[in-house]
């Protein structure tokens, strides 16, 4: 009997939106937006960005 290795394919790694560290595609958080999608590698860099990236709200 012969053991077969099933065929493994590298996981795509994505950067974090903030920090710029990479992490694997099943690990990332996404937001998507109205013109792409942002990775977070967690819920910090993702509270840090949107603290960044709020705007006011239109009168």
């Amino acid at each position: 009997m012969t053991n077969k290795r099933p065929d493994t394919e590298e996981e795509p790694i994505l950067e974090c939106d903030v920090c710029m560290k990479e992490i694997p595609r099943s690990v990332g958080e996404s937001l998507e937006g109205p013109d792409y999608v942002h990775h977070f590698c967690g819920a910090e860099c993702y509270e840090q960005w949107k603290k960044k990236n709020s705007r006011p709200p239109k009168p």
